[in-house]
């Protein structure tokens, strides 16, 4: 209830008090007059402000600040899982560039040309200060990110696959994860929580379920295919934490471009480039291409770089089996591939696992002490 101009003068009224009686003394350039009207005026403004008290004056910055990382924290996991979304459209475009004529070596290295020679022109009229380096050493991490990271995941990768066949690949690929959350350790101080192990083995049991992998696969695996299906989810997982680091200090989008002109440096020598020319003759090659560049590239490593510097990199990389889920979905509803009643409790062990580690507020990850 807010006090009107007659109940303070009753409560001054009320309090009228020799300034003796307490031991006070009135200003002597003071009347008794001017003294009582500016004690007047004060507990007038102290009864006012004490009526009008609410709860949701104290600290409106911490509140605001919460409601924003909240916010915030939503955003980063819509970028991972959208990201990782995008990466799960792959084989939409892969089977057609094959049928071309295309490796798939090819095709890793054209995207990686392809979406850098996209954002080239666009990135230059619009903001040219994007490229500029705070440290020319930090061209180091770039390489490390790109060439060493980016171009060895993709040679393993696709090495695993013709040595064993994409099922038996993707679940080594998904060692990743795990990988991820013992490299963050060590790198960013990230917890190993038992909420993260647990997703791990969640997720490694619903990618088990998806691809349906037969009781019998384990004697199929060659020693070749072993390393080289590891060494791709170790090289993804040396992807994330060094994309990690170098967020710190950089923008995405100066990231990104980078990440495309170093892994663009690592797959040309594994590539054809002499018969390139010849079959990007054909018209179709064109438009598959640059669905490729443009969904599967440039937004999906835009998205997931853009989420990755919000959250923890062990976090962001269990979510991205959610590249996973969509490609087996893209494969059943367009390529009309079997989906069976296995595949289907993968799937919702996979989506578990996503929300268990997606629960819960951002922490601030620390820089490493090398780039400080």
């Amino acid at each position: 209830m807010r006090m009107g101009t007659g109940d303070g003068a009753k409560l001054m009224a009320k309090s009228q008090v020799s300034f003796t009686k307490f031991g006070l003394t009135r200003p002597s350039s003071y009347s008794t007059v001017e003294y009582q009207t500016r004690t007047y005026r004060s507990v007038q403004i102290l009864t006012d402000r004490i009526c009008n008290f609410s709860p949701t004056h104290l600290k409106p910055t911490i509140l605001q600040k919460n409601s924003e990382e909240t916010v915030i924290h939503k955003g980063a996991w819509a970028g991972v899982i959208g990201g990782a979304a995008l990466w799960g459209t792959v084989g939409l475009f892969i089977s057609p560039l094959t049928a071309i004529g295309f490796s798939t070596m090819d095709i890793a290295m054209l995207r990686m040309v392809g979406a850098f020679l996209l954002m080239l022109p666009i990135l230059a009229y619009w903001k040219p200060g994007i490229f500029k380096l705070h440290k020319p050493s930090d061209i180091l991490w770039f390489f490390l990110m790109g060439t060493v990271s980016l171009g060895l995941f993709q040679w393993c990768y696709l090495t695993a696959i013709d040595e064993l066949g994409m099922s038996l690949a993707v679940v080594l690929l998904y060692t990743a994860p795990a990988m991820v959350v013992i490299m963050a350790r060590f790198v960013f101080h990230e917890p190993i929580t038992r909420r993260k192990v647990v997703a791990i083995f969640i997720m490694a049991a619903g990618c088990v379920f998806v691809l349906e992998l037969p009781s019998g696969t384990a004697g199929q695996i060659s020693t070749t295919g072993l390393l080289f299906g590891l060494g791709a989810g170790f090289s993804f997982a040396l992807y994330n934490v060094t994309s990690k680091i170098v967020l710190q200090r950089y923008s995405v989008v100066t990231v990104t471009i980078y990440t495309f002109l170093f892994a663009s440096f690592g797959l040309i020598p594994f590539a054809d480039i002499y018969s390139t020319p010849e079959l990007l003759a054909s018209g179709s090659s064109w438009f598959w291409l640059g669905m490729i560049i443009l969904l599967s590239t440039v937004m999906a490593y835009g998205l997931y770089l853009g989420g990755l510097q919000k959250i923890e990199s062990g976090r962001a990389t269990l979510a991205a089996v959610t590249e996973l889920l969509v490609a087996v979905l893209l494969g059943v509803i367009i390529a009309g591939d079997r989906f069976s009643l296995m595949m289907g409790g993968g799937v919702v062990l996979v989506i578990f696992a996503v929300l268990m580690i997606s629960r819960g507020q951002p922490k601030r990850v620390q820089k490493p002490d090398s780039f400080k």
